[in-house]
């Protein structure tokens, strides 16, 4: 989740997300705001619009300080000269430079027969480049006030952006291009990016390595430009890409687009997916990566090794208490485990359950295994005794006695301790690198007389440390000097060295086009073969032990597959990756139409956008956090619900998973038997959910203070699993705040206190769905839907028991005459009820006069039919013997429709009468708030997913928070002041 305050309809619907807040200020201009720029102070904005005025905002008060005319027939983009100097340019291809303090025009001048379409001014402020339609570029002398050099393309352009270092100006074209030219000149350096969509927008990155582009298919590319290689392409906006820009010395990555969104993304590239198990632990020392891509075994210093699922982050197994460090791993199975320990033995698991349990122990060297690999018919060992073993798997993988294990090959070559070992794809060779600086290629495929086929002497200045084959039966190698080494094997070359650690290579993994490196400066790389580093990233705050990599398939639905790095480290830790990924952090929303121009500066953290919509916002960019990473689930949000007095939320999902919330961050979590379909607040700190359709469980909230600080944490505890009384439809607080109502599947009512047998309420017969509502001063209600539909009513006495009143007649006006299918309904007031359905309608029912009036007596009190000889004259005394004493004659109360209106375009999922207020969502993804009974929509709220649950609160003054959940596993905190 992400935790940023978020402008609405009326600008102030909120939405928190997971990190930090932030908020924007807005402000409507009279024409159509089309460009934006900050001062060099940055404590003053310009905004150009459609019909050539500017506005000159001071930043520090949000307040309009002048205004100028232009002689533009409308502002394309504009650029600070310096504080009280502003250059403009505009749609006819005129070019102006305006002095702000004395209000008048210095320069004017024709620079383009066609719009000028972007400018921007070097970061001396020296030179002007300006671009437009007709594909020239020129470079303007600031100082001389005179074209210095000029540019011809074959396509018209965009958008222009220079270089942080000044020397070079990059250009993006409609043909999708994107060139570099020296700025000296104009001579191109470089092009990249065509053919593809036409490039809408582009930025370089601080240190410039990078640039990035935004295009018209609403596609952001990041490229390594000096070297051609694009670093990644995602979908940023719905629509076409507006702007890109990088804030915090590259490290944030803003995107406006189309739709009205900003996006805050990591500058560069790595996904953090989450960390497996929790601390504190010993130092991690090796990790694997199972078969089947399921499971990470990961070897600890004194803590054994511990078996983790990569879906849930979960501790699937550990072995028995192992007093020596497992300084290797590797699978034979995806049930089957190796073990290599410093005290020289190898040792093979199998997984049951939920534990390793031994298969085989061998020790037959005293040195401590180093390195293990795997192919299909070998393992191999590497140990410090200055040896490689290599062993049949065939017996491996069931029990073993000493006595009855294989023989082993034994591989002497280095002259020191061998760190590591690896076969090729076929199985046929094994690489093997020691503390001798030497790299070795062995064939093996006859394993009992293996070959020395080729030696790489003293390839690194110091320690080999690690070796892979890639798919091309290449060779890579790391070393303790802090490079990678690209070999070929055949010829005896090296292909290449890939330097860029600050210190020790601890572990080359090759997957695929890619090469991935971890060292004891923390970072994992990713290159190509070519050695460009496509990314780096501080996994760890201290040395990374190991790391195991594969490709991991795309969620359902998207083709292709995605590359997954495990890192273990010496801080105990062991963390996933998708290091070729770019972080979303968070999302930006507030206009409500595209988004036509943005700056950012860098100093403040502020951005500047203009919308279509006819605003300019101001905001405070969300900065990065130090947020432990959990891996988040897919599973669709099921239930949601808040603590009484707000403090804490908690949320359910498909696979029972279970999440505390407290100010939109996840403090705790814990695992349910089964879907959630329900949660219930029971008090403060107890809630009850039901789950797997049968179970009802309760859970305790607890508080602790961590003991080193005055920090507190939560935790989640079963408290019980109360009496089964089989399949479950529904669940509800009953009216008294203290009991429980329970639907059964066979539509009996029940009634119970934790603790006690259920008692039940009432029975009744109908068709599923039935809908289950509980209101604190009405009763429960039982929903049979149809047309028309049965509602039926329980009212809770003083004593806690329940006194059943006359069905209700839903009559549902239905003109179309299509099936209709209930899928929420809620009592509006005590005179009136309101139904949705699955196509998006509301309706509101109320009772009805013969003479066509709409009645307003509480509908939930008990109805008696009066004997024909009372009269209305009767004294009220006895009119009260009568509804206590005397037998009456119920009748059904017909409900009939006052209004029907579409609120929704697909099934409605949440329904909430609140104090003059509504609220709905639906399965269109929006969520609605609408004023009570005009029915005026207040505020709109689009979610990722479809929306499959939502809970309000209200807070002090009357502050609505509400919690939704959608079917793509998210889950939003929003806010209407």
């Amino acid at each position: 989740m992400k935790y940023i305050p978020i402008c609405f309809l009326p600008f102030s619907f909120f939405l928190y997300s997971y990190f930090s807040s932030s908020s924007s200020l807005s402000l409507a201009v009279s024409s159509s705001p089309t460009a934006v720029a900050f001062s060099p102070s940055e404590q003053r904005a310009a905004v150009g619009t459609a019909n050539g005025t500017v506005y000159l905002l001071d930043l520090r008060t949000w307040q309009e300080e002048k205004s100028v005319v232009s002689g533009c027939d409308g502002i394309s983009s504009c650029a600070f000269l310096s504080e009280s100097a502003l250059f403009l340019t505009a749609f006819d291809g005129l070019l102006e430079l305006w002095d702000l303090q004395h209000g008048c025009r210095v320069l004017q001048t024709k620079a383009h027969q066609y719009q000028i379409t972007g400018c921007c001014l070097s970061p001396d402020r020296r030179l002007l480049a300006t671009v437009c339609l007709g594909g020239c570029l020129k470079l303007w002398d600031t100082v001389r006030g005179q074209l210095a050099f000029r540019h011809t393309c074959p396509k018209s352009l965009n958008c222009i952006a220079f270089h942080p270092e000044g020397q070079v100006v990059a250009t993006g074209s409609w043909g999708g291009s994107v060139s570099f030219f020296r700025v000296d000149g104009l001579q191109v350096i470089k092009e990249l990016g065509a053919p593809g969509a036409s490039v809408r927008t582009l930025a370089f990155n601080v240190p410039g390595r990078v640039v990035a582009v935004g295009r018209l298919d609403r596609t952001v590319e990041l490229w390594a430009w000096q070297d051609g290689a694009r670093l990644a392409a995602f979908s940023a906006h719905c629509g076409f890409v507006a702007a890109v820009l990088f804030l915090n010395a590259g490290c944030q990555l803003l995107t406006a687009g189309e739709d009205g969104k900003v996006q805050v993304w990591s500058g560069s590239l790595g996904q953090p997916q989450g960390c497996l198990g929790s601390l504190p632990v010993s130092p991690a020392l090796s990790v694997a990566l199972s078969p089947d891509g399921d499971r990470v075994a990961v070897g600890y210093r004194a803590d054994g090794i511990r078996i983790y699922k990569i879906s849930s982050g979960s501790q699937g197994a550990q072995c028995q208490v192992l007093d020596v460090a497992v300084s290797a791993l590797a699978w034979l199975s995806s049930k089957v485990l190796v073990s290599g320990a410093e005290d020289g033995s190898l040792q093979g698991w199998v997984l049951k359950k939920q534990s390793l349990q031994s298969l085989w122990l061998l020790s037959r060297s005293q040195k401590p295994v180093l390195g293990l690999a795997i192919s299909q018919e070998l393992l191999a060992a590497a140990s410090e005794d200055f040896t490689v073993r290599l062993w049949s798997r065939q017996l491996l993988t069931q029990p073993l006695k000493a006595e009855d294990f294989p023989c082993d090959t034994e591989l002497l070559g280095h002259q020191g301790p061998v760190n590591c070992c690896s076969f090729s794809s076929d199985g046929g060779r094994l690489a093997t690198g020691g503390r001798d600086r030497n790299l070795l290629c062995w064939d093996v495929r006859m394993p009992q007389t293996p070959l020395l086929i080729r030696s790489f002497p003293a390839c690194h200045r110091d320690w080999v440390t690690g070796c892979s084959w890639t798919k091309n039966n290449l060779l890579l190698s790391c070393s303790t000097d802090g490079s990678v080494g690209l070999w070929d094997p055949d010829s005896g070359q090296q292909l290449g060295q890939f330097r860029g650690h600050q210190s020790a290579v601890s572990t080359v993994v090759a997957v695929e086009e890619h090469v991935v490196s971890v060292g004891r400066d923390g970072a994992l790389k990713v290159w190509d073969h070519q050695g460009v580093e496509l990314t780096s990233i501080p996994a760890h705050s201290g040395p990374i032990s190991h790391c195991a990599a594969a490709l991991e398939p795309c969620p359902a639905g998207q083709p292709g597959s995605e590359l997954l790095v495990v890192t273990v480290g010496l801080d105990g830790a062991t963390r996933l990756w998708h290091p070729l990924l770019v972080c979303q952090k968070h999302t930006l929303l507030g206009h409500s139409g595209p988004v036509s121009a943005a700056a950012v500066s860098e100093t403040s953290g502020l951005l500047l956008t203009s919308s279509e919509d006819g605003s300019v916002r101001l905001w405070q960019v969300p900065k990065e956090t130090d947020e432990i990473y959990r891996p988040k689930s897919s599973a669709a949000i099921t239930a949601v619900a808040w603590a009484p007095d707000g403090s804490v939320a908690v949320s359910g999902n498909q696979v029972g998973e279970l999440t505390l919330w407290q100010e939109a961050k996840s403090v705790a979590t814990a695992q349910a038997p089964g879907r959630v379909s329900a949660l219930i607040w029971y008090s403060a700190h107890t809630f009850f959910v039901l789950s797997a359709d049968e179970k009802i469980s309760e859970w305790q909230v607890e508080l602790q203070k961590d003991s080193t600080s005055r920090n507190f944490s939560y935790s989640l505890h079963l408290k019980q699993v109360l009496q089964d009384v089989g399949v479950l439809i529904g669940l509800g607080l009953a009216p008294d705040g203290c009991s429980l109502i329970l639907a059964k599947a066979d539509l009996e009512l029940l009634h119970m206190k934790p603790g006690d047998a259920p008692s039940v309420i009432g029975k009744k017969y109908a068709r599923h769905p039935v809908i289950l509502s509980t209101h604190k001063e009405y009763g429960v209600f039982f929903l049979q839907p149809g047309n028309p539909g049965f509602l039926s009513f329980w009212k809770q006495k003083e004593s806690g028991e329940f006194e059943e009143i006359p069905d209700f007649d839903l009559n549902l006006d239905n003109p179309s005459r299509t099936l209709i299918t209930i899928t929420q309904a809620k009592p509006e007031s005590e005179s009136s009820f309101l139904c949705a359905s699955s196509d998006g309608m509301l309706w509101n029912l109320a009772e009805c006069t013969p003479e066509g009036e709409w009645t307003t007596g509480h509908l939930w009190q008990k109805k008696v039919k009066m004997p024909k000889t009372q009269t209305p004259e009767t004294d009220s005394s006895v009119c009260c013997e009568l509804d206590t004493n005397m037998e009456s004659w119920q009748t059904t109360t017909h409900l009939k429709t006052r209004q029907r209106r579409k609120i929704h375009s697909g099934s409605v999922t949440a329904l909430h009468v609140l104090p003059e207020l509504l609220v709905t969502a639906s399965k269109d993804r929006d969520v609605k708030l609408w004023e009570r009974p005009s029915m005026q929509l207040l505020g709109l709220f689009r979610c990722e997913g479809a929306v499959s649950c939502l809970e309000p609160w209200l807070g002090p003054n009357s502050t609505l928070h509400l919690a939704v959940g959608d079917t793509q596993g998210n889950v939003y905190f929003l806010c209407w002041e």
